[in-house]
């Protein structure tokens, strides 16, 4: 149930009531901080990152239920546009070398990038191991390798098509595995394969 006081504040907001959205920064901004920054690393990105959370609540004002909490809805869009700025460290030579004094990151030939945090690796590559043999062959050679499809294929002696068809059913099966888990290890092992899992 809504407390009355959030409610009245929420319903503000999608008024278009800017007292709506200093109320939710007020009461959210410190725990909302800590989460990005729990993954980013980075302190001043952590900021960076907490005001734009707050931007796209302003802008998706309309969407919020104000007869739940916004809780859910909020952090939704905080672990969004975390990964969002995960893909900009990536590019960004001076974020990664911050960014690796907490995570080991692997890059790969193709371009795609990993970003691993120890404790959780040994997860993902469980997970991974359940695959069926050819399946897990295809897709370590694909993202662990770096390969492309028609190479896989030709190594393998399949079509291209049987080699992509294998990896959409290798990544449905890893994430469905991943979104199962204990939401902190999931929280950062989907975070481990969100730069590839939705790759052809």
């Amino acid at each position: 149930m809504v407390v009355k006081e959030e409610h009245r504040y929420i319903e503000a907001l999608k008024r278009s009531e800017k007292v709506g959205l200093n109320w939710l920064f007020e009461q959210y901004k410190v725990p909302i901080y800590h989460f990005c920054k729990s993954m980013l690393k980075i302190p001043e990105l952590a900021e960076e990152v907490t005001a734009d959370v707050f931007i796209k609540i302003w802008e998706k004002r309309s969407l919020i239920n104000s007869e739940q909490s916004i809780r859910p809805f909020l952090y939704k869009i905080a672990r969004d546009t975390t990964y969002t700025y995960l893909r900009k460290i990536a590019s960004d030579e001076r974020l990664r070398g911050k960014f690796l004094e907490n995570y080991p990151i692997i890059d790969l030939e193709n371009g795609e990038t990993i970003f691993i945090k120890k404790e959780y690796a040994s997860e993902v590559d469980h997970i991974i191991e359940g695959l069926p043999p050819q399946r897990k062959l295809i897709f370590r050679k694909r993202y662990f390798e770096g390969k492309d499809n028609p190479t896989i294929a030709q190594e393998l002696q399949l079509s291209v098509h049987t080699v992509k068809s294998q990896l959409v059913k290798a990544r449905g099966y890893v994430r469905q595995k991943l979104e199962n888990m204990d939401p902190a290890t999931s929280l950062y092992s989907l975070m481990i394969l969100s730069l590839f899992l939705g790759n052809s």
